[in-house]
């Protein structure tokens, strides 16, 4: 364990040495397809000639071409913002492997413009740079892991068009300190935002109905939980290990409160009506109610 952590501080400090000498491009080896011309911005047409170069004995696959044009993607070096535009659902991306990933390592800021309707899983997992990103109204789907690990993460709006957060979509941003869940969620999957350290703030839309196992576990600094009326189940370990969480409040709408959604939560008390499911609960596991 011990040599883990060596690991992990000799990787720290070479990648921010590294970082210091590049700024927000990547390494000579990183920008091989580049001009002889510097230039602040690379774009996915310069990917697309050097891949039809590469390619261009192979011309019965006509499949990657159409789909890297649903698809375009132009990284600015000098701001260090990586932008995507187009019109896809980002479907045609199945492999984990995305075409600006090289080029982009180093973004702070990632912009998706209008037209891009889904972010497909693992899409910017561990961009450890990434501080602000900018989502367009008409997306739908934010994917499975799409930002974990984004360590470096302060700023992100949700969209209210989005109807879906895959587990783990946040989980392991530990500098997101707020975030805002729209009114087109109803419900938030396993590890959504697990081990979001920083995590103060969670606002929940009156649609929620339920949070599943883990979706804030280990986010310490979070204080205080509001569940709104309508919400009916809380599942395992939801809240696990939030050192720091004092109250929650629970309406009387939630009917399932599966195991312990507060294990290890040695400072909480539950705040709800009277003789109902969660004042039941708390008085089995010997938490603290208050009667409101």
């Amino acid at each position: 364990m011990l040599r883990n952590k060596f690991t992990l501080i000799a990787t720290s400090i070479l990648a921010s040495i590294t970082l210091f000498f590049t700024g927000c491009s990547s390494s000579d080896d990183d920008n091989s397809n580049a001009t002889d011309t510097p230039k602040s911005e690379i774009t996915s047409e310069d990917n697309s000639d050097n891949n039809t170069d590469n390619n261009s004995e192979d011309s019965t696959d006509d499949t990657s071409s159409e789909q890297e044009s649903k698809v375009t993607w132009v990284y600015d070096e000098a701001t260090c913002t990586l932008t995507l535009s187009g019109t896809s659902d980002m479907s045609e991306f199945t492999s984990y492997s995305f075409p600006w990933e090289k080029e982009s390592k180093y973004a702070k800021k990632i912009i998706v413009e209008e037209g891009i309707t889904a972010l497909p899983t693992a899409v910017f997992s561990q961009y450890s740079y990434l501080e602000e990103v900018i989502l367009p109204n008409g997306m739908t789907s934010i994917e499975r892991q799409a930002f974990s690990r984004c360590s470096s993460l302060k700023s992100i709006t949700i969209p209210d068009t989005v109807t879906y957060l895959g587990s783990s979509a946040f989980s392991q941003c530990t500098s997101l300190e707020e975030i805002v869940i729209p009114s087109s969620i109803t419900k938030i999957e396993d590890y959504t935002f697990l081990e979001c350290s920083a995590l103060k703030n969670v606002t929940f839309p009156s649609t929620l109905a339920k949070i599943y196992d883990g979706a804030f576990a280990d986010c310490t600094s979070l204080t205080e939980i509001i569940l709104p009326e309508g919400t009916t189940s809380i599942t395992d370990g939801a809240f696990a290990r939030c050192t720091s969480l004092t109250k929650v409040v629970i309406p009387e709408t939630v009917t399932t409160l599966q195991r312990s959604p507060f294990d290890d939560c040695p400072n909480v008390t539950i705040y709800g009506k009277e003789d109902s499911y969660a004042h039941r609960h708390a008085k089995m596991l010997e938490i603290p109610f208050v009667a409101q």
